[in-house]
């Protein structure tokens, strides 16, 4: 396979689209409210200064480690 590895998440865009994708962003968006709704509050598990970003164009964080407060 040419292709291989090919670790993305994306969705694809125009018409190779995923099928999926609205559906997917739905349930993730529910989900993260939901979290964030259930919980009275959380707080960084770690220090900020010890927070690991992924190797990528953009800043995104590797993790977010989380703890009830």
């Amino acid at each position: 396979m040419a292709r291989d590895p090919n670790p993305h998440l994306a969705f694809g865009g125009g018409a190779h689209l995923c099928l999926g994708a609205h559906l997917a962003r739905m349930e993730a968006q529910e989900a993260i409210g939901a979290l964030v709704r259930g919980t009275a509050s959380l707080d960084l598990a770690v220090r900020e200064d010890e927070l690991a970003y992924g190797a990528s164009l953009f800043r995104v964080l590797a993790a977010l480690p989380v703890a009830l407060a």
